[in-house]
């Protein structure tokens, strides 16, 4: 894909983004036999839901979306028997969202499918490359975590 702006200087977000929706692309196709029933956009609430239950609020502001709309593709998991809504501990009134037992197969699933994505990129980029942008890549997080003073989702 060519730049928007051939004019402008390059960047390190631009292919960020390009990779990271190649690791999508790939992602939903590599997911698409087994949950027919989970679009790509379900595929990213999954991303974002934690073993141990989170916060629907949370997880909305971590995908940048709305409650309403995180609270519709969440129903939505819901009902499929992929996700469950439990107590929240720290809060009587509240609800924490986790992944039922299907649902860590489906997200089990969709991480075989991004290490065999990594095995494919290692091939092209080989071993000793792929291991340096892992590394570089894994810095830059870590410094803009430490920057923001907060946890960075893994």
């Amino acid at each position: 894909m060519p730049p928007r702006f051939p004019e402008r200087p390059d960047f390190v977000g631009r292919y960020v983004r390009l990779l990271y929706l190649q690791l999508l692309e790939e992602l939903d196709a590599g997911t698409a036999d087994a949950y027919p029933e989970v679009s790509p956009a379900m595929k990213q609430v999954l991303m974002l839901v934690s073993r141990d239950g989170s916060r629907l609020t949370d997880m909305a502001t971590a995908g940048r979306m709305t409650k309403q709309s995180m609270g519709e593709h969440v129903n939505a998991l819901v009902e499929l028997d992929l996700l469950e809504r439990i107590p929240d501990p720290d809060d009587r009134r509240a609800k924490r969202i986790r992944p039922t037992k299907a649902g860590l197969a489906c997200m089990g699933d969709a991480y075989d499918v991004a290490v065999d994505v990594h095995r494919h990129w290692e091939q092209l980029l080989g071993e000793r490359k792929t291991e340096q942008l892992q590394r570089l890549l894994a810095e830059l997080v870590h410094k803009l975590d430490d920057e923001r003073g907060s946890g960075a989702p893994a």
